[in-house]
């Protein structure tokens, strides 16, 4: 399996100890399409946690909130 499927999967199992690793280790990828693929795949899980990590923000507010 290449990066790009290796990364597919990661994200596609939300694998971030994964994911974390592929981006630490991106190759030098020979064709440009490849590398567009590699940046829409990392933007792609970057918008996805920073989605994820708003929501538990928001239920920690609302826990807070009824606590008080």
């Amino acid at each position: 399996m290449n990066w790009i499927e290796l990364f597919k999967l990661a994200l596609t199992r939300r694998d971030i100890i994964t994911i974390d690793k592929l981006v630490q280790e991106v190759p030098d990828f020979r064709k440009m399409e490849d590398m567009r693929t590699a940046y829409t795949l990392i933007e792609e899980v970057k918008q996805t946690f920073e989605r994820e990590q708003h929501i538990i923000q928001q239920k920690m507010n609302n826990m807070h909130h009824h606590a008080s």
